[in-house]
């Protein structure tokens, strides 16, 4: 009996203590309410214990009348409190991991939410959305809404919502895939057109069949007469593109500018298709790399801005990963990634190439094999702003101490993952690099003291700093850039 007086007053203790910091985080909260912009809400359901609904107390009768974004992972709140947010513009709902069981119920949820959200909409991003009866009742109305993220369990459920006359950018998340769910999206696309103002449009599915689907459907593509921008993102297995599949694309969507796929691998004969269908072809990301995309850089080189290439899942050889002998010269962005046979680069990264592309602003190489001798071309890369080479198991201070000298122009700096560094290379940042903004270093656990208290000294400290990731919290460096981005990891 005393053991069972002693956990009540032990619970009442906790309940009071929970009451008096909810009580001072509401009065916090509500002054500064009226002038909030942006909102981050991370409240998580409450546990059985607890008497009172935390996150809703905290909440209730609080009015945001200048609050223009908000994340939240609080489904249940959000249709109340939209009707407090009369500027609200974007909306992003994180998940978390148990969220596919309870999708029903935040479905009915996300249409409620729909049909409370003031006209200044403009962004919703991941709502999630079904059918939890069949009754097919009032369609709710997305009003302005420019860019939707959805995700779903039917995608017949865009037959409830009304297309958006504004509409630019559609992604679909298809949470289970039973077969005709990829069909289906085609036909309530079709059927609601809510393809007829999109620019871009994204498709993520784990269902086996659904690039072959999207792909032999040219009522699919003909719904979609001004787009810009396409990615289909296959997360579960490759699937394959015949010509005929691509031709269907070509044939329809002559206009297209960027290509992204993901986890769908064509044939030569499809990926030449494309070369010969997409005349206006200026961004281009693939995954996994075939050799015959080389040939598709070839045919663009002309217009190409945007490239980004991954050897994940595939044994080609590196030579031919860029086109050879070719310039780029609009290429503005080059990222390769599980590359990592070195002399892929010795060739690729050669002087000439560089040359010939002139523009580059932007090299991300992730778990790539560089080299001394492939990365001293970048002395001539005069305008390279970001710098990433992340996971590259080859990079070393020797290497980023002979480079860093030669790139008057960089912004971001990203060497994460290199364990291997020491940190040596840091010492001359501030002379070389005086424009610095960005510095990865997360994950790097093999950096000395000594030189990151160098990047503390006052006649050393990158003074145009404004985000500095680290692998492990260091006290000097903490102190002297305080007034920055800061973060561990």
């Amino acid at each position: 009996q005393q053991q069972q007086q002693q956990e009540r007053l032990r619970l009442r203790q906790r309940e009071d203590a929970r009451l008096a910091e909810l009580k001072v985080a509401r009065s916090f909260l509500a002054a500064l309410a009226p002038y909030l912009w942006e909102v981050e809400l991370r409240l998580q359901d409450a546990s059985p214990s607890d008497s009172v609904d935390w996150p809703q107390q905290l909440l209730q009768g609080l009015d945001f009348p200048q609050l223009r974004h908000c994340v939240t992972q609080r489904f249940a709140l959000l249709p109340h409190l939209v009707e407090r947010m009369p500027l609200l513009e974007s909306i992003v709902l994180t998940t978390s991991t148990d969220i596919p069981a309870r999708l029903d119920d935040a479905a009915s949820r996300g249409l409620v939410l729909l049909g409370r959200a003031p006209p200044s909409l403009r962004r919703v991003d991941r709502l999630w959305v079904a059918d939890p009866d069949d009754s097919g009742g009032d369609q709710v109305s997305l009003q302005e809404v420019q860019h939707l993220r959805v995700a779903m369990m039917q995608c017949s459920t865009l037959r409830r919502l009304r297309a958006p006359a504004r509409l630019r950018s559609l992604c679909v998340d298809v949470v289970q895939s039973p077969a005709a769910t990829e069909a289906e999206l085609c036909a309530a696309l079709l059927q609601a057109g809510w393809g007829a103002q999109l620019h871009s449009f994204l498709l993520c599915s784990s269902h086996t069949g659904a690039a072959t689907l999207v792909g032999q459907s040219h009522e699919f593509w003909r719904a979609l007469p001004k787009l810009r921008r396409l990615e289909l993102n296959m997360t579960s297995a490759h699937h394959g593109w015949d010509r005929a599949q691509t031709a269907a694309l070509a044939q329809h969507l002559p206009q297209l500018e960027c290509l992204v796929l993901a986890g769908v691998r064509l044939t030569r004969e499809a990926v030449l298709e494309l070369c010969q269908g997409l005349p206006g072809l200026r961004q281009l990301s693939v995954c996994p790399y075939q050799r015959a995309w080389t040939e598709v850089c070839t045919a663009h080189a002309g217009r190409l801005q945007h490239l980004a290439l991954s050897g994940y899942c595939e044994g080609e050889e590196g030579e031919s990963v860029l086109p050879t002998a070719v310039a780029l010269p609009q290429l503005e962005y080059l990222s390769l990634t599980a590359f990592a046979r070195a002399q892929s680069f010795a060739a690729g990264l050669s002087s000439s190439r560089l040359q010939g592309w002139p523009r580059l602003r932007t090299l991300v190489l992730y778990d790539c094999g560089v080299t001394g001798t492939a990365l001293a071309a970048l002395h001539r890369a005069r305008r390279l702003h970001t710098l990433v080479l992340s996971a590259c198991r080859l990079v070393d201070d020797v290497l980023l101490c002979a480079l860093t000298p030669g790139l008057p122009a960089l912004r971001r700096l990203d060497v994460s993952s290199n364990p291997s560094l020491r940190g040596s290379f840091l010492v001359g940042l501030h002379q070389f690099t005086p424009g610095l903004h960005q510095l990865s270093l997360c994950y790097c656990g093999g950096l000395a003291s000594q030189h990151l208290d160098g990047l503390a000294q006052p006649d050393r400290r990158l003074q145009h700093l404004r985000s500095l990731r680290l692998h492990r919290r260091h006290p000097a460096v903490w102190a002297a850039y305080a007034d920055i981005d800061i973060r561990v990891g």
